[in-house]
């Protein structure tokens, strides 16, 4: 007979319970130190029935947080940047985004980034105020309508194509001010976005709030914890080699690269998704079949930051973005748009972003040639003789894709992709493998919240039980199986009697 489901949940919290009281506890290692890897950790740390001891490995050296990385400088006489160069905004729009959430637990001081001033380059006019508003406005009203057809029609096309027919079935200018808008969209300038799998808060729009002082303020609270919460334990310079599911013990082996290895009754495999792509962390046995489907069939978009110091600030202080159009194809994407940093730390920095297929040249480039770039766009958007005026006193920029441990920036999903490719990451690899990142979630693909809300959910499906209830199942299957077979051997054995 079956055991009811019901009685299955009642029987596990018995059996925790029951290995509380006797000292015992399920031993956790968490692989991945960014923003997925925390959450998970806090998540269990914080378990009511203090089931879970958790470890968080981290490959780097010297610090926790993944593609958030707010730049910190440790001497008080030091003169170099201090900017977030990953993660830098949150999106307000997205309902009950655990970020924002967070930062209002932790009283962390936000801020939104304020309007924004847009350049076109065709005839040299800056556009803001309600004109803008109203734009962007039918901007979004026409992705959104151009998806919805895409959607409608069922064939897969990429963002790009799917917006340029809406634009040209409308017979608007390919020069009005809605068509360059939307054109400076990001996932406008990915070539092969899909348009079937499209969310407009997960990429284009909402991003709007800043935390003072950088994001790893949100990082840090998470790891400390709230009131009575106890720190998370995060082991830095840990890099993972291999994980071994060893059957004869029902444990899994954490090996890593110089040689030690521990043992633990679970472990959730929260690396940026490049680590799994190039192999360099090893599954024995290997996962199964649709994992490496789907990780091969992921693409990962690319984006780079430089923070520029200037002697004194020159731009509208109440202005929180610039962003312009490129004045060849060329251009696009390459220090098009600026954010005005004033606002998060109160200094003079302008950050400008990298993204997508511009970034291959941006790498190639010295700090001499990306600093006069800069320039030249700066004097497009706030006047030649007002930028000649001050000096750059300072350059920082990013290198994520040369960052060792994390070699990218984030998700999307591409033409030909189906919501089925990520099914594989909603139940783990039993008897005690899970996984989390950005990477994982269709909802939130891509994000900083997605990141966070995989690691809850990693967390919540180990709490639950899962692969021990269906070892159980298994288990009871096996028995079932065996009974009726030993019951129709007994019936063979009772006719041979008979004859």
């Amino acid at each position: 007979m079956e055991t009811p489901g019901y009685l299955k949940i009642v029987m596990f919290v018995i059996l925790s319970l029951l290995n509380v009281a006797l000292g015992r506890h399920t031993n956790v290692a968490v692989i991945g130190g960014g923003v997925a890897g925390l959450a998970a950790a806090r998540v269990l740390s914080n378990d009511r029935l203090n089931r879970f001891l958790v470890q968080v490995y981290e490959a780097k050296r010297e610090r926790y947080g993944g593609r958030v990385w707010t730049k910190r400088n440790l001497s008080a006489n030091s003169k170099e940047i201090e900017a977030d160069l990953g993660a830098m905004f949150l999106n307000s729009k997205i309902k009950d985004n655990p970020l924002i959430e967070l930062i209002k637990k932790f009283e962390i001081e936000k801020d939104s980034i304020g309007p924004l001033e847009f350049y076109t380059s065709s005839n040299s006019k800056i556009h803001q105020g309600h004109d803008l508003t109203e734009a962007m406005r039918k901007a979004k009203e026409l992705m959104l309508s151009a998806i919805e057809k895409a959607k409608r029609k069922g064939k897969d096309i990429s963002v790009r194509e799917a917006v340029n027919q809406e634009i040209f079935e409308r017979g608007l200018e390919e020069n009005s001010l809605t068509s360059v808008l939307i054109k400076a969209l990001p996932s406008y300038n990915i070539n092969d976005y899909s348009a079937l799998l499209y969310a407009p808060d997960q990429l284009d729009f909402g991003y709007d709030t800043i935390v003072k002082f950088g994001l790893a303020e949100l990082v840090d609270r998470i790891v400390g914890g709230f009131e009575a919460e106890a720190p998370l334990d995060i082991n830095l310079r840990h890099v993972v080699r291999q994980i071994k599911v060893d059957d004869k013990r029902k444990q899994i082996l954490v090996r890593f690269r110089d040689g030690r290895q521990i043992s633990v009754d679970a472990v959730i495999v929260a690396v940026p998704m490049t680590v799994l792509q190039n192999d360099s962390l090893l599954f024995e046995p290997p996962l199964p079949k649709e994992f490496y489907k789907t990780l091969h069939e992921l693409k990962l978009t690319l984006s780079e930051r430089i923070v520029v110091e200037f002697d004194e600030m020159f731009w509208p202080q109440d202005k929180g973005m610039f962003v312009m159009t490129p004045e060849k194809s060329s251009d696009a994407g390459f220090l098009t748009t600026w954010i005005n940093l004033n606002k998060v730390n109160n200094k003079a920095y302008l950050a400008g972003s990298i993204g997508h297929q511009a970034v291959d040249k941006f790498y190639s480039m010295t700090d001499e040639t990306i600093a006069d770039i800069a320039l030249n766009r700066l004097k497009k958007l706030f006047g030649d003789d007002v930028v000649r005026q001050h000096n750059v006193t300072n350059l920082l920029r990013s290198d994520w894709l040369k960052s060792l441990y994390i070699g990218g920036s984030s998700a999307y999903p591409s033409v030909g992709n189906t919501g089925e490719l990520w099914d594989v990451f909603d139940l783990p690899v039993c008897p005690g493998i899970y996984f989390a990142g950005e990477y994982t979630t269709l909802d939130g693909l891509g994000t900083l919240h997605g990141a966070y809300n995989s690691g809850v959910k990693a967390a919540e499906a180990l709490m639950s039980g899962y692969c021990e209830q269906k070892a159980r199942e298994e288990q009871e299957l096996k028995e079932k199986n065996l009974k009726a077979s030993e019951k129709s051997n007994k019936t063979v054995d009772s006719k041979k009697d008979e004859l």
